[in-house]
C-alpha cells in the first residue's frame, strides 16, 4: 500500500510542477495489473482513458473520502475468497439496478442514518429484525 501511496504522491508532485505526462504502461503494471491475462500487460486506449479518469476523480476527492475508500479497499483485500465473491455479486446486482431505483435506495439509507438510535430500534422491533 505504501508503494501505491508513494506512486500517487509522485504523480501528484509531477502534476503540481506542471509536468503532466504519466507513463500509463508503467503505472498500469505498477498496480499489479500488468500480469492481468485480460490485457497481457498492454492496456487498450480505452483502459488508459478509464485509468486517467479514475485517477483524476481520486485526486479531486477530499482527504476524508480518500481515507474511507482506502479502508474499504483494505477490508476488501482482507476478505476470504468466498466472502469477496459474494461482495462482488452484490455489487454487480447493485450496478444492474435502474438509476432511479438506486437513488430511491440511497435516499432511504440517508433517512435511516438521520434517525436516532432509539428510532432505529423502534423500527427494528416493529418489523421483527
Amino acid at each position: 500500500m505504501r508503494d501505491l501511496a508513494g506512486r500517487h504522491q509522485a504523480l501528484a508532485s509531477s502534476h503540481a510542477h506542471g509536468t503532466r505526462h504519466v507513463d500509463w504502461e508503467k503505472t498500469y503494471a505498477g498496480r499489479n495489473r500488468g500480469n492481468d491475462p485480460r490485457t497481457n500487460g498492454n492496456p487498450s486506449a480505452e483502459e488508459k482513458q478509464n485509468l486517467q479518469k479514475r485517477y483524476k476523480e481520486w485526486q479531486s476527492l477530499p482527504p476524508e473520502k480518500k481515507e474511507l475508500l482506502r479502508r474499504r479497499m483494505d477490508q476488501y483485500r482482507s476478505m476470504p475468497p468466498d466472502e469477496r465473491k459474494l461482495y462482488e455479486e452484490r455489487h454487480r446486482q447493485w450496478r444492474q439496478l435502474p438509476p432511479e431505483e438506486r437513488r430511491r435506495i440511497e435516499n432511504n439509507l440517508k433517512r435511516w442514518e438521520e434517525l436516532t438510535p432509539a428510532e432505529r430500534d423502534a423500527i427494528r422491533k416493529r418489523f421483527g429484525k
